[in-house]
């Protein structure tokens, strides 16, 4: 039986005694790796088994570092009465000696680990360690760690017993404070009278957590100290002190006296953060005025604590310290007030749209942007109007920031305010991002204004489509004439998508738009897809079009609707452009039908350009398939192909890997000459 196999199973028996401890150590020292793999089923083993791995440890052992790792991990992942019983069995070997004879190294880095992990049960025995020269710090400082009142009044207990050694007396008075036992503070005053500096920075450290008022003015007297640790102690111990201490308002008298003083930076970062607590929001002005310090370090942390201010009078103090601020502290408390947002904080801003200063002006733009109010895009419009520079199109896009919040309660002011903020665009790149946003809000009363924008280049897309929106809102009206000589004029735009989708709305008006059809092209199409095509494998997947083509049905695709839709081809090389068809159009593919009727029998050929690869069926037969990568050309693939008398049924299979994506199919009679229909081709739902 492999030797972990069998470890595992003696561990998980629960059974095991320091005996078998010893075969079992035995056997992983043939295996060293099996130390590892076992030590998930730590939770079995029998705190008996603590002597014989503690002997493993002992760093003359062959495995000592993995056996210290092992006991480590084993203590740190039992839990509750099962982890109070080993650690006090740990304290108790290590205080004791007993069943093995651990080295002072091995002592000194286990008792940090009883502390860290330990309980009320292995306080006796640290308790013991204190009598040891070599092993007390240590014991001291578990004690410290393991909370309750069990390990408190151990501390407690030795703190006040007449020990010789005064430095010792101290570091248990420093624990105690550690510990914020308030019956350790008359003691721990009395040691500010020693005069020693360790003393002192122990007594500092103490007072921090105990102290109270009597503490706070003790601290502060040291802060003339010669010894410069010292003095540093008792700051830093005063000003932790000054965030808790009572009365509030003596504390905060105190603290804006410091601060009034000489502090280092760090020193006044801590004192603004003791004022904020003892007064909160009142200390509004003491933390605008350290906005304005030379140091960096106080100005972040003015500003940070004035972001964590809370409570209803935040926004009136914010107001009211914002009117006779320094410049680079208004910036700040405008952008605070913006992030709080209402009535005030709105009034507050206002004014300083026309501040003297650049900076201020600017955050003020900027934070009014962030509000949902229809005069405050009105006065950021005039700003826009008055301003020259960056500023100017700062203040036209703020306007454009408040117009789209205000369209999730008004949308057609929105769309007033989206045309008043496109008058003061003078760039183009600030005209298309404008155009963007009346998308989706533009309006019929609006269409007069976008049609221009049709005739440029960088903008016709965007306002294409925002004009699509209004031809979308006509029609739905019963407006049909309006509805569509828009997407007519949509049709005839020279851009890669708007044609595409003018010409599917015309089709659901009844109108079709076929400029191709008279070359020959098969230009009435229904589409459906996209369906997945990673690497093609799409071909050798059929789909439900391959099967059947209903044109009325909704299939489902991964839980996904799909219905066939309706798409004529307005373009005038008679390329069907899939891309603004379909949202997905990576590693896809999809479908494309149409139907034409021949009055007798003829033999003709099927002129087929595609990007990327096409499979091509004819009255239900396969009659072509070109799977490649390649860019669209008219006429790349050729098919001869036999026609039946009455209706023929085209079906493609459009293949895209990524990029361009799109094909075109033409008839022509053997000789090359177009094959011109005598009536407009494509089935009817």
């Amino acid at each position: 039986m492999r030797v972990w196999v069998w470890l595992t199973a003696l561990l998980l028996t629960g059974l095991v005694r320091a005996v078998e401890v010893d075969d079992l150590l035995a056997a992983l020292r043939e295996r060293p790796e099996a130390w590892m793999e076992i030590a998930r089923d730590l939770k079995a083993l029998s705190v008996e088994a603590l002597p014989a791995l503690l002997a493993e440890c002992a760093p003359d052992a062959a495995h000592a570092a993995d056996a210290q790792r092992l006991l480590t991990r084993w203590v740190e992942t039992a839990q509750g009465e099962r982890r109070a019983a080993l650690t006090a069995a740990l304290a108790k070997v290590v205080a004791t000696g007993a069943e093995t004879d651990l080295p002072l190294a091995l002592k000194a880095r286990f008792v940090p680990l009883v502390g860290r992990l330990g309980g009320d049960s292995a306080v006796p025995h640290l308790v013991a360690l204190l009598d040891d020269p070599l092993l007390r710090e240590a014991a001291r400082q578990a004690l410290v760690q393991i909370p309750g009142v069990t390990s408190l009044a151990a501390l407690r207990q030795a703190a006040a017993q007449d020990d010789a050694d005064r430095e010792w007396g101290e570091r248990l008075l420093h624990g105690l404070g550690r510990r914020g036992d308030h019956e350790a503070l008359p003691r721990l005053l009395a040691l500010l009278d020693t005069g020693r500096p360790s003393a002192l920075r122990m007594a500092c450290d103490a007072l921090a957590r105990v102290g109270d008022g009597a503490a706070l003015a003790a601290l502060e007297r040291l802060w003339a100290n010669p010894d410069r640790g010292v003095r540093e102690a008792a700051i830093d111990a005063a000003l932790r002190l000054a965030t808790s201490s009572r009365p509030r308002e003596t504390t905060a008298e105190r603290v804006a006296q410091w601060l009034a003083g000489d502090l280092a930076p760090h020193e006044r970062c801590a004192a603004l953060t003791a004022l904020v607590a003892q007064r909160g929001v009142g200390a509004v002005d003491d933390l605008t005025t350290a906005l304005g310090h030379a140091s960096v370090q106080v100005r972040a942390a003015a500003a940070e604590l004035l972001s964590r201010l809370s409570g209803p009078g935040v926004v009136p103090a914010l107001a009211s310290s914002l009117v006779a601020s320094a410049p680079a502290a208004q910036v700040v408390l405008i952008r605070e007030l913006a992030r709080r947002q209402g009535t005030t904080a709105c009034q507050a801003l206002a004014p300083l749209l026309v501040a003297p200063d650049t900076a201020v002006r600017r955050a003020a733009i900027e934070a009014l942007g962030t509000f949902a109010q229809t005069d405050v895009a009105q006065a950021l419009l005039a700003r826009a109007r008055a301003e020259t520079g960056d500023l100017r199109w700062i203040a036209g896009r703020a306007a454009l920031a408040v117009a789209r919040r205000v369209a999730g309660k008004d949308a057609v002011a929105a769309a007033l305010l989206l045309k008043q903020v496109l008058g003061v665009a003078q760039l183009v790149e600030e005209q298309v991002t404008v155009l963007q946003a009346l998308e989706s809000l533009a309006r019929p009363d609006l269409r007069e204004v976008l049609l221009p924008y049709l005739d440029r280049p960088l903008t016709r897309s965007p306002a294409g489509r925002a004009l699509l929106t209004i031809g979308d809102q006509l029609a739905a009206a019963g407006r049909r004439d309006e509805a569509e000589a828009l997407y007519r004029r949509l049709a005839t735009v020279d851009d890669g998508r708007l044609p595409v989708l003018a010409a599917g709305r015309l089709a659901a008006l009844g109108v079709f738009v076929e400029p191709a059809r008279d070359q020959g092209f098969l230009t009435r199409w229904w589409l459906i897809g996209p369906f997945p095509n990673v690497n093609d494998s799409a071909v050798l997947k059929p789909f439900f079009p391959e099967q059947a083509v209903d044109l009325n049905k909704t299939h489902l695709l991964d839980g996904e609707p799909l219905r066939w839709r309706l798409q004529p081809i307005a373009d005038r090389d008679g390329v069907q452009n899939l891309l603004p068809v379909f949202d997905d159009v990576t590693d896809v593919c999809a479908y494309a039908y149409t139907e034409f009727t021949m009055p007798a029998a003829q033999d003709a050929l099927l002129r087929i350009g595609s990007d990327d690869g096409v499979v091509v069926w004819l009255n239900e037969n396969q009659v072509h398939r070109h799977i490649v990568r390649r860019a669209l050309v008219l006429d790349q693939d050729t098919v001869k192909v036999r026609l039946r008398p009455g209706r023929n049924r085209l079906l493609l299979k459009v293949l895209q890997g990524e990029g361009a994506w799109g094909y075109t199919v033409r008839l022509s009679r053997p000789d090359g000459t177009p094959l011109l229909l005598a009536k407009p081709q494509g089935p009817t739902r």
